[in-house]
């Protein structure tokens, strides 16, 4: 996971790499020395497209994703102390993968993912202050979002009219059968736990992305309104 700030200030200057098919290691590259460094493995490999994030009010990234055989795992790590904890997962959650994982205000955002057979719209809300769960109005068109969805990319706006909101794109619609062919994203408001798909923001062309990379909401010093990199 890229973390969208350097562990003590607001310099992204530090990158993780989290596991992997059958792997359970994890790396920290820094950018100013341009080197890699091992960290604490782990608690468990092969989790199945995991999602990651950076929480900024506990200073910690958390890792939630699924095994092969079938269960669910929710962890935070320290990267301060180096370790890793154990989180409470939500009651109830069906066990999925390729959910996006996304922070901002002590808050995570769990949205969508995939089973063998089902997509999700749905949203789970971890405070990650209190460790509880909540849930937060569900992704349905009918709603505003964007339906069910998985390999997609999120993030924060970091600024423009839609700042602190959570941006959703692209990713899969239907679980082996289709893509998302959207020309535009989706913006989930924490404040207000309702979504909207502003007609402003419609992209020129289709996006379609089977499987969600690396993504970043990116806000250039010359413009007014976040920007999605992908």
């Amino acid at each position: 996971t890229r973390c969208s700030r350097d562990w003590s200030s607001d310099v992204c200057s530090s990158d993780l790499r989290i596991g992997g098919s059958g792997v359970n290691q994890m790396y920290m590259y820094d950018i100013a020395s341009n080197a890699w460094t091992a960290k604490a493995a782990q608690p468990i490999s092969n989790l199945n497209y995991a999602s990651a994030a950076w929480d900024e009010a506990t200073k910690k990234v958390y890792v939630i994703g699924n095994n092969d055989a079938g269960n669910l795992y929710f962890y935070s790590y320290d990267p301060f102390a180096n370790t890793w904890s154990s989180a409470l997962t939500q009651t109830g959650m069906t066990v999925r993968s390729q959910g996006s994982l996304t922070a901002t205000n002590g808050k995570l955002f769990y949205f969508g993912g995939v089973t063998s057979t089902t997509a999700y719209d749905t949203l789970y809300i971890y405070d990650t202050v209190a460790g509880t769960w909540s849930t937060g109005t569900q992704g349905t068109t009918a709603n505003g979002g964007p339906g069910p969805r998985y390999g997609h990319h999120a993030g924060i706006m970091q600024a423009g009219p839609y700042a602190g909101q959570m941006g959703i794109l692209a990713g899969v619609t239907t679980y082996s059968t289709g893509l998302a062919n959207d020309t535009k994203p989706y913006f989930y408001n924490p404040t207000s736990n309702t979504w909207s798909n502003p007609a402003a923001y419609t992209f020129p062309t289709n996006w379609t992305m089977s499987n969600r990379s690396s993504v970043q909401v990116y806000h250039p010093f010359s413009c007014t309104v976040g920007q999605f990199i992908c």
